[in-house]
């Protein structure tokens, strides 16, 4: 469940990030200068999820790493009798 949980979260970034970098391109091809200041905003929230995502892998990635440690240092064990 968590990392059903983690992929929603990611693909909710990345769907946002989608639309926000659409909206971006619209901004820059107007040429409005309204337009390209509100892009200064958008780009950061684009990083900011971007920061959220690679965040959600690495903590992901942390976490399956030491569950693979755990159970071969499980599985290596001696019996105790």
């Amino acid at each position: 469940m968590l990392m059903t949980t983690r992929d929603s979260s990611s693909g909710a970034e990345s769907s946002r990030n989608r639309a926000l970098i659409q909206q971006v391109n619209d901004n820059h091809r107007s040429r409005v200068a309204d337009n390209m200041v509100k892009n200064v905003g958008l780009i950061q929230e684009i990083n900011g999820n971007i920061s959220k995502v690679v965040s959600l892998y690495s903590d992901l990635s942390s976490n399956f790493s030491t569950f693979f440690h755990h159970r071969n240092d499980n599985a290596n064990a001696k019996p105790t009798n």
